[in-house]
């Protein structure tokens, strides 16, 4: 399932927190992070791409400074070079970060894929 508008209208009636996203399409991409709602005041930026690939919160808890990402690579070949360079912008120098993470990486076809084609890179 991929993160959508549609999909979002119904997290938000059920979930009890702020929702930040970026969109994708309904075939593809589209990710989230989820805050629960005592800690709203805790959310002091949001930033997000136009692809639907990746969202970035920075918190403050007590003082510390965390920068969350949240990332969706794609997994064509010709299209991961420039996400990972792009990818940059979304890190701090100055705060930690996490990473939270599809990077579509297949390290070992036998364990990590799954499906009819057995190239899914172009």
């Amino acid at each position: 399932m991929h993160w959508t508008s549609d999909l979002e209208m119904i997290i938000k009636r059920q979930w009890k927190g702020d929702i930040y996203f970026a969109h994708g399409t309904a075939n593809a991409r589209g990710v989230s992070v989820l805050i629960y709602r005592r800690l709203y005041r805790i959310v002091k930026q949001v930033q997000s791409d136009n692809e639907g690939r990746i969202v970035n919160i920075l918190l403050d808890i007590d003082g510390h400074i965390l920068n969350i990402v949240n990332v969706y690579a794609p997994n064509k070949d010709t299209e991961r070079g420039a996400f990972f360079t792009g990818l940059n912008r979304f890190l701090s120098s100055s705060h930690e970060n996490i990473i939270a993470d599809d990077f579509n990486c297949i390290f070992d076809e036998k364990l990590d894929k799954f499906g009819d084609d057995p190239n899914p890179r172009q």
